[in-house]
């Protein structure tokens, strides 16, 4: 009985399978495997994820974060008063190449749309985000106090007058 050059090749195939060998495949089309990236920035930025809140007047600040996927934190912060609960933002933390980006999305501002704010610094304390070319602010700080403990802190220029503006944060889960 003779074999058709397909049935041959489906013979093949199948043993590269069975044997598990991903190297048989890359040598025999002459690719180069591309290695997974790694989101470093995101993993260290791992223990925001869960609940904060931090006291606004007579009202709550809640802002949680969770883990999106491999390369992106998601956070979202409201404000709870009495019975009511608005929406303040929706943020992601993302990592691209080798920009970390925090990109909130503020309602009621920017026309519903995100801006976009780059990470200038990273030292597993701090995490400084600037954009100088927002109108205010054109900085967002987060500094880890202690596990349960945060501080965050936007500033820049508003009016002309230089301001900054601390949000002390507790975990809560």
């Amino acid at each position: 009985m003779r074999k058709t050059p397909f049935i041959i090749a489906a013979v093949a195939t199948c043993a590269l399978a069975a044997c598990g060998s991903n190297n048989a495949k890359t040598e025999a089309t002459g690719a180069t495997p591309v290695p997974k990236p790694t989101y470093d920035a995101i993993v260290a930025a791992k223990w925001l994820c869960g609940a904060w809140t931090c006291p606004a007047g007579d009202a709550m600040v809640i802002e949680s974060w969770i883990v999106d996927n491999d390369s992106t934190l998601a956070g979202k912060s409201y404000i709870v008063k009495r019975k009511d609960t608005l929406p303040l933002e929706t943020i992601l933390l993302q990592q691209r190449g080798g920009e970390v980006a925090y990109i909130p999305t503020v309602t009621n501002q920017n026309a519903g749309q995100a801006v976009k704010f780059i990470q200038t610094l990273a030292n597993g304390k701090e995490w400084v985000f600037e954009n100088p070319k927002h109108d205010f602010p054109q900085k967002i700080k987060y500094t880890k106090v202690s596990d349960d403990s945060l501080v965050a802190t936007i500033s820049g220029l508003e009016d002309g007058i230089v301001r900054d503006k601390d949000y002390p944060m507790k975990r809560i889960k």
